[in-house]
């Protein structure tokens, strides 16, 4: 026989302890930036894939210091750093123009869906941004 309490004691659950779903990956960067200062997709891709920031403000700090004070950095150094720069900039351009590529096709679906579900909105928006 089970004591009279037990009718009233309250439901535990603890974290992960039922259906669980949810994405616990650890998002340090990325869920700072806001969606209106830029595109987070390319600055996720660049950051993980190409060049972290502490990176990129490395390859700055080099280029900058070498152009200040030259008795301080090798010119070596200084052309390396540059280089890495110029690299840096030519990757980061291929993603971005890899994902403008990539939105143009999305706006490109989703205005032939609405076109398709709702000629009256689609021609709405239409009339909106000509």
């Amino acid at each position: 026989m089970f004591p009279w309490l037990t009718y009233w004691a309250p439901e535990v659950r603890y974290p992960f302890s039922g259906a669980v779903v949810q994405d616990i990956s650890p998002e340090t960067v990325f869920g700072a930036i806001e969606p209106q200062a830029g595109n987070a997709a390319v600055e996720a891709e660049v950051f993980r894939s190409k060049a972290a920031y502490g990176k990129q403000l490395g390859i700055l700090t080099d280029v900058v210091l070498a152009l200040v004070d030259k008795s301080a950095i090798d010119e070596a150094d200084a052309k390396h750093a540059l280089e890495q720069l110029h690299a840096l900039r030519e990757q980061i351009g291929e993603v971005k123009a890899r994902h403008k590529q990539s939105r143009h096709a999305d706006a490109r679906r989703l205005l032939q869906s609405l076109r398709q579900t709702d000629h009256d909105g689609f021609a709405q928006l239409m009339r909106e941004f000509s």
